[in-house]
């Protein structure tokens, strides 16, 4: 079964290793040959800027973020024989694509022109925020009054920004104040990439009921994420949890709304699929446990599909 993949970390972890290693074969969760054995179909590929790390200096957070995204579009050139941008679609049932996200747009830096830098780079997918306040949003929180704090002016513009220039909101990062927001705001579907349910594993990382509602009432997805920390609340974690939060995200928000955001190479352990080689496991498990065909693609790549073609990506 092919697959969509919403989030994955791969292009940071090569632009920060120390290692010669790159996207056609590295000792990371994801590589080209692993996309290749796992039976990828997209893989979207996040990169995110520690705004702290780079002290909030306004032009060193413009210049990293440039150099990251230069970065994958070399690494994904190194590769061009097996994986292509996805723009850059071609007639072959068999391709395999890259799609670009920034996950966090603190590089904005309260310049609303640099907006136009996510469209230039042709980034397919956006949020607001990751880990830490910026510019637009608050992110998630334990803390509850940061949780219902909402998108600022900026937040407000780049929404429509993305709603412009076809970019997909995701609001995985932000407080539910700002999702609550990003909802409210767009005209187009909104996607939660990485998060998993709130009420299985009360972590502030995963999504309400009502937020999964929500996004499936947009015509939005959820990319259930393979953190075991968001699966089980421990380090320990496996594909019972997964299939344990999509049933229970199918249950709220029906079937159409489940896809995948695996979050590999942004976490450290994994829940008995040891890298994206390994997604097949899934497949076998999800369909053991007396699910469809016809869900099993809708979670593993229908969804996605579906949304990627609201935004003409596809």
């Amino acid at each position: 079964m092919k697959f969509i993949d919403l989030h994955c970390d791969c292009i940071n972890r090569l632009y920060y290793s120390c290692e010669k290693q790159n996207i056609l074969k590295n000792t990371f969760h994801v590589d080209v040959e692993k996309l290749r054995k796992g039976e990828c179909f997209i893989q979207t590929f996040a990169i995110f800027l520690d705004e702290d790390f780079v002290c909030g200096n306004n032009q060193v957070l413009s210049d990293e973020f440039e150099n990251m995204i230069k970065n994958y579009y070399s690494q994904i050139n190194l590769a061009k024989d097996s994986i292509c941008h996805i723009s850059d679609k071609i007639n072959d049932k068999n391709a395999m694509y890259a799609l670009l996200s920034a996950e966090g747009c603190g590089f904005i830096d309260n310049d609303a022109e640099r907006f136009s830098k996510l469209a230039d780079f042709d980034v397919k997918m956006a949020s607001l925020t990751w880990n830490y306040e910026n510019c637009l949003a608050h992110p998630n929180s334990k803390y509850n009054n940061v949780m219902q704090k909402g998108l600022k002016k900026l937040g407000f513009e780049a929404i429509e920004f993305f709603n412009e220039k076809k970019i997909i909101a995701d609001i995985s990062h932000l407080s539910d104040g700002g999702a609550f927001d990003v909802l409210k705001t767009s005209k187009m579907p909104v996607v939660a990439s990485h998060s998993n349910a709130r009420a299985l594993i009360n972590n502030p990382r995963n999504l309400s009921d009502e937020l999964i509602k929500k996004i499936a009432d947009s015509g939005g997805i959820i990319g259930i994420n393979f953190y075991p920390f968001f699966l089980s609340g421990s380090n320990n974690a496996s594909i019972e949890d997964i299939l344990r939060h999509t049933d229970y995200i199918i249950n709220i928000g029906g079937e159409d709304v489940v896809s995948l955001g695996s979050d590999f190479d942004g976490i450290e352990c994994t829940p008995q699929i040891d890298d994206i080689s390994q997604m097949q496991k899934l497949y076998s498990e999800f369909l053991n446990s007396n699910h469809s065909h016809k869900t099993a693609e809708k979670l593993f790549y229908k969804n996605a599909e579906r949304l990627f073609k609201a935004f003409e990506i596809l």
